[in-house]
């Protein structure tokens, strides 16, 4: 998440200038003033957003990949053989939602 703060950072510059805030602006108006008048997240929250809508595209078109990936990730989380977060953890709502409408792909190496 390293990169995602620096492009935090970057935006609030960019915010910052475009506004015409000061430098010490807090963080929570400057969020606020982002949103409300640029109609713009924060990078963590449009990061998300894009991997949701990845997850479920992908879902949705039976990407085998991601539906093995997926198979592979209901299967320990159902079992809680989990012990560390994977990429996928946060998706888990969108996965339990759309996990019925994928196909059993067959697994082969890729």
């Amino acid at each position: 998440m390293y990169k995602a703060k620096k492009l935090q950072v970057i935006q609030n510059s960019a915010t910052r200038s475009i506004l015409k805030l000061k430098y010490d602006t807090p963080s929570e108006r400057l969020f606020n003033c982002t949103l409300k008048d640029l109609k713009l997240h924060r990078v963590d929250n449009r990061l998300f957003d894009l991997g949701e809508n990845y997850i479920r595209r992908s879902l949705q078109k039976q990407v085998p990949l991601t539906c093995r990936l997926v198979n592979e990730f209901k299967l320990n989380f159902e079992s809680r053989d989990i012990t560390y977060p994977t990429p996928l953890w946060g998706y888990y709502l969108i996965i339990d939602q759309l996990h019925p409408l994928i196909q059993t792909p067959v697994l082969s190496n890729f």
